[in-house]
């Protein structure tokens, strides 16, 4: 009701801008008219969005709270594709955010831009050019949006089918991932399974999401693994990982909340290779916890024949990174100043920015207080 309620000024108001710019349009006054129409277009787009959005959240709400009364035991039968065991990549879903924003951006930004950057120039208001970054932000989220739409029509849409739903905690994620087109790797794919902690504060303008790593493990296939052939033209990647017992199972309770995903990533010439998947981990009474002394081996393991060697990912024959195949599986140290000359690079290009920003700022505060 909230939406609908603040949705309502912004359509009306639309509306009537839209209004007196066709009259406007029609008496001759071209300039104004035009930009009226395109105002009122916007305002009204956001107003009836807003509505629209309002009866949709309202309707969806209602057909959660059935289905969660329905499966109170089960719930991870609240998503569609965790109940039919084929989990959907979710790349695209966070790129079209993208697009909305680009387009947000690049159309109010642009029209705020075209009207009044001539004026902005005639009067040497030159602090006000400012706003020009609206547009070039919308132009950076249609970039992001691009390469991930090259990325899907290289790869199609990916999916990946776990062995088991739900996979129980203390037990053993297995399954495949499978592409919609054949992947070559040409560098080294890597695997990470995270089960993380998401905490929302704060509201309106000053609200923050934070995420949190509970606990996280990961693989490396070397690029020379002979990857299987689920279908034609389709290419699979096993995934085999030894779940802990001790970290808590999927959960949303207000501002806080529990997933596990599952990430796989590869650079390739051209869009590099990513896929992401949120995964269904609960508690399952009666569900056999894994032996983790023998998991990492490879009569257990069907990946480990994929996995690279250490010699492999030690690129740099003189990296201080170390590593070593312990009992809970591959750890990896990482310890202090280890890349001296990228520290440097990036600290004097901190003290650079920093003698930019500080003239601008200097700068604007002398035009303002005019």
């Amino acid at each position: 009701m909230l939406l609908i309620l603040l949705g309502l000024p912004f359509a009306v108001f639309g509306g009537a801008a839209a209004f007196a710019g066709v009259r406007k349009w029609a008496a001759g006054n071209t300039h104004d008219g035009l930009f009226l129409c395109i105002f009122g277009f916007v305002f009204s787009a956001v107003g009836f969005g807003l509505m629209t959005g309002a009866l949709l959240a309202r309707k969806k709400s209602r057909q959660k709270a059935e289905l969660e009364a329905r499966y109170a035991d089960r719930p991870w039968m609240l998503r569609q594709d965790w109940a039919a065991g084929k989990i959907k990549s979710s790349t695209m879903s966070q790129s079209a955010l993208y697009l909305i924003m680009g387009v947000g951006f690049c159309g109010l930004g642009g029209l705020a831009s075209y009207f009044a950057v001539p004026e902005v120039l005639q009067k040497h208001n030159y602090p006000a050019l400012f706003a020009l970054l609206f547009p070039l932000a919308g132009i950076g989220f249609l970039i992001a949006f691009i390469n991930a739409w090259r990325s899907q029509k290289r790869f199609g849409e990916c999916f990946f089918e776990p062995a088991q739903v739900p996979i129980p905690i203390g037990g053993v994620l297995e399954g495949m991932i499978e592409t919609g087109k054949p992947l070559k790797l040409e560098h080294e794919l890597n695997l990470k399974f995270s089960c993380i902690r998401r905490v929302v504060t704060g509201s309106g303008k000053s609200r923050h999401v934070n995420e949190f790593a509970l606990w996280q493990t990961e693989k490396i296939y070397s690029e020379q693994a002979v990857l299987p052939e689920p279908g034609p033209g389709h290419t699979g990647i096993p995934v085999h990982f030894v779940l802990p017992d001790d970290q808590p199972e999927c959960f949303s309770r207000g501002d806080v909340s529990v997933f596990w995903r599952l990430e796989a990533k590869s650079k390739l010439r051209g869009p590099h290779f990513r896929a992401v998947f949120d995964l269904p981990v609960y508690k399952v009474a009666g569900a056999v916890a894994a032996e983790t002394g023998d998991a990492g081996g490879a009569d257990s393991d069907p990946t480990a024949a994929l996995e690279a060697p250490i010699e492999e990912i030690r690129r740099d024959e003189h990296s201080r990174i170390q590593f070593s195949d312990g009992p809970n599986g591959r750890e990896f140290y990482f310890p202090p100043a280890r890349n001296p000359g990228t520290a440097l690079i990036v600290t004097v290009a901190m003290f650079l920015l920093l003698g930019v920003a500080v003239p601008l700022i200097i700068i604007m505060r002398r035009f303002f207080s005019r």
